[in-house]
């Protein structure tokens, strides 16, 4: 079932379906559709055609009848006035008779079920005319009241009235729809009130009436529930005054049964148009299984291509195009993982290159790689110690993470076979001294060698270990291996040079911090004191390589504001006026405004500016107090005071280590944080602790101190 649903999930596939589907099927689907609708049209027409002519038939006969009760009376009327009488069985279907007199009497001909009542002006109009008028049955009665007037040419003369029954004015017109069809026959009078409906129930007449007003005649549709009805109406005017409202004839047909015929005509086209289906997929099904299902597994290889499977293999079987593109497409998805590989592996290298510039960081991400990208048993790594040096190191790799080396030293004939084959070499009948260093890490196959050559210096070299007697690489491995040596040669050149970048940018600021100090005798070395105190206080309170690397810088710098100072004030051995003591308290300010061009040092102004603030505010320049001093200034305060006062000044002698420590914790919480003291302390203690161990004397876990931090 998977593999059917495979097949034809794509879109050739549809396509292919929908040719045959085009082809054969469509033509019969729109000839039957084309023929359905027109046979249902038809039908329908000629239903509400035929319906429509019921309901005039019925209305007319109505009409007919109503015209027979007049032509009666008139005949009545003129016996009357002859004196002929009022013979019995004049008008069959009269059940009374009766007159109305001038003076407004009333006298029965035939009993009438009661007097009519007076005539309306509207009714007098139309008696004045000799027509005649019908009043509707009133409520629990059959029959109709009819009026004529006795004497045409005289209206005051009387009216002779008449109660016909009322089915002798619809009976007849019964007989016009008698069909097996017609589920209901009504008679509606003026206002649509219904008069007669055959089956005794108003539920047509009712849904007549909420139509409103929807022409003389029509056909309409009516639903009763799951019932569906078709109600044809024809208006006509029982008196002949088309001024008074009209009757209407509803005639009722139940839909279902007019579309039986349209209902067969579906189901046949149904089951053909299901024929011709099965047809369609019974005879396509073989030709579509045999194109599609190579396309398919084609495309199924690509998606898992696409999604990184580059393993992914097409099995196909067939001596057509379709063989040859599986062959192709196998070819290509081998040559795409190799590529892929090598580029990984490149991008690895020089990843690890941009991310930590650590020589063997680089060289271990090289040595995973190599046997990636060459299939190789496994690889070694040459390193020269410097660019066209002949002193280096071979490593190789002890487990995936680990680097195990020997030191080499490069002979003038390994230096000669490097430039041989700057390409690749194989060991040959007389390897270079530096395989062997490489047989130590490595075993005993085949090793293929891939100098290092930058603008022609060695730098270095890529071994690889092929299985034993292997002749070498082949062409398009040698040059992948080629691409990631030279990529691998590229790191190890930037982090030579970005690790000389880093020995010269630290010697530039020891040489300015010497500089500094030189200014005066008392002072020399003073800022790298300083910065190894610093150095020391931030690794007991534990802060990361970022903040120590600030701080290393701006230990060196701290002091750059004095070369603003007069030497003769820096080296006086007396005490320093006000003046001169205000000059030495801008040599902070002084320092920043030094330092403050240069983008590099912008994180070591705040040291270089605050680091005389004291803890209680009493410091200068900007007088700040509490944590609101930089964290790092406030190390390199105490550093640079413990420095200050063990050191010799014009003014005094050095004071003892025990003596100094003990006054700075004397100014902890006033002069110093306390928590750069109690680091302090504990650099001391360890530090007097290695002092003894090392001059065989034993010390105390702590040093005592006259006063405690939280005084």
């Amino acid at each position: 079932m998977g593999k059917t649903k495979s097949v034809y999930g794509g879109r050739v596939a549809r396509r292919i379906v929908g040719l045959f589907i085009v082809s054969a099927l469509l033509p019969v689907v729109v000839m039957a559709g084309v023929s359905f609708v027109a046979v249902t049209r038809q039908l329908e027409g000629q239903s509400r055609e035929r319906l429509g002519q019921l309901t005039r038939n019925a209305g007319q006969s109505i009409l007919q009848q109503l015209r027979a009760v007049q032509v009666d009376l008139q005949a009545v009327r003129a016996r009357i006035a002859e004196g002929s009488g009022t013979p019995g069985g004049v008008v069959a279907a009269v059940v009374g008779m009766g007159i109305t007199t001038r003076d407004g009497g009333f006298t029965e001909v035939v009993a009438m079920p009661e007097a009519p009542a007076p005539v309306s002006p509207s009714e007098r109009v139309r008696l004045a005319s000799d027509r005649m008028i019908v009043r509707l049955p009133p409520e629990g009665t059959e029959a109709f009241v009819t009026g004529v007037l006795l004497d045409p040419d005289d209206a005051s003369f009387g009216i002779l009235w008449a109660a016909v029954v009322a089915d002798s004015i619809w009976g007849p017109a019964e007989t016009f729809v008698t069909l097996p069809s017609v589920t209901d026959f009504c008679v509606l009078a003026a206002a649509r009130r219904p008069l007669h409906c055959r089956s005794g129930s108003t539920r047509f007449a009712d849904g007549f009436a909420t139509l409103g007003s929807e022409g003389l005649s029509g056909v309409f549709s009516h639903e009763d529930g799951t019932d569906r009805f078709l109600v044809g109406h024809w208006s006509f005017y029982p008196d002949s005054d088309f001024d008074s409202p009209p009757w209407t004839v509803l005639v009722v047909e139940d839909l279902d049964a007019l579309n039986a015929p349209a209902d067969t005509f579906r189901q046949l086209f149904a089951l053909t148009l299901l024929l011709a289906v099965l047809l369609v997929v019974l005879l396509s099904n073989v030709q579509i299984r045999r194109t599609m299902e190579p396309l398919t597994a084609l495309r199924l290889g690509t998606d898992r291509v696409a999604a990184g499977d580059l393993e992914s293999r097409v099995d196909v079987r067939s001596d057509d195009e379709f063989g040859a593109l599986a062959a192709s497409f196998n070819a290509m998805a081998a040559q795409l993982g190799t590529q892929f590989a090598q580029f990984e592996a490149v991008q690895a290298v020089s990843q690890a290159t941009l991310s930590s510039f650590e020589r063997d960081t680089v060289v271990t991400v090289a040595l995973n790689q190599l046997p990636v990208v060459s299939g190789c048993r496994s690889a070694a790594v040459l390193v020269v110690s410097k660019r066209g040096g002949v002193q280096g190191e071979m490593l190789w790799l002890i487990d995936s993470s680990t680097l195990g080396g020997t030191d080499v030293t490069l002979e003038a004939d390994d230096q000669r076979w490097m430039r041989a084959h700057p390409e690749c070499g194989t060991e040959g009948s007389v390897p270079p001294a530096f395989f062997d260093a490489a047989r130590r890490g490595l075993g005993n196959g085949t090793l293929v060698a891939f100098p290092h050559l930058v603008q022609g210096d060695i730098q270095g070299a890529t071994l690889i270990e092929l299985d034993a007697g292997a002749d070498g690489l082949d062409e398009g491995m040698a040059r992948r291996v080629r691409q990631l040596t030279d990529q691998l040669a590229v790191g190890l050149e930037d982090v030579r040079l970005v690790g000389e970048f880093e020995d010269l940018s630290w010697g530039a600021l020891i040489a300015l911090a010497r500089t500094i100090d030189a200014k005066s005798e008392w002072t020399w070395g003073h800022s790298e004191r300083v910065t190894e105190m610093a150095l020391a206080l931030a690794r007991q309170m534990g802060l990361d390589e970022d903040d120590l690397d600030t701080l290393h810088r701006g230990g060196l710098l701290h002091d750059i504001g004095k070369i603003g100072i007069s030497g003769s004030v820096l080296d006086k051995a007396g005490s320093l006026t006000d003046e001169e003591m205000t000059m030495v308290q801008t040599h902070p300010e002084i320092g920043v405004r030094i330092l403050e061009p240069v983008g590099a040092f912008a994180a070591v102004l705040p040291l270089v500016l605050h680091h005389h603030e004291k803890w209680d505010g009493s410091g200068y320049p900007a007088g700040l107090a509490g944590e609101d001093i930089p964290f790092l200034a406030r190390i390199l305060a105490v550093a640079d005071a413990y420095d200050a006062m063990a050191s010799a000044r014009p003014y005094r002698a050095a004071t003892e280590a025990e003596v100094v420590l003990e006054r700075v914790v004397t100014d902890s919480g006033t002069h110093f944080d306390p928590k750069v003291v109690e680091a302090l302390v504990r650099h001391m203690a360890g530090k007097a602790r290695v002092e003894s161990r090392e001059a065989g004397r034993s010390v105390p876990e702590s040093i005592p101190m006259r006063r405690s931090f939280s005084q």
